[in-house]
């Protein structure tokens, strides 16, 4: 959401991304373009703060879009 997101384990907050400011058309799909922005930027090798922020970022653009869906790619 506004307030970005954190991430941490049992010893508390480890790592914190703060969220773009963003105008919301339509929050659906937000959360599954999170999990795919962390999930993608950790199978590219990237640690634990820039999947956070990856993910955030992830999120904040699907909120911007009708039903959450990406921009049409042209081949």
């Amino acid at each position: 959401g506004a307030a970005g997101a954190m991430l941490g384990g049992r010893q508390g907050v480890a790592f914190r991304a703060p969220s773009p400011q963003v105008v919301v058309v339509d929050s659906t799909g937000a959360g599954d373009a999170f999990a795919a922005g962390f999930i993608a930027a950790e199978l590219a090798g990237s640690g634990a703060q820039a999947c956070l922020e990856r993910a955030v970022t992830a999120g904040a653009e699907a909120v911007t879009r009708l039903g959450g869906q990406p921009p049409a790619r042209t081949p």
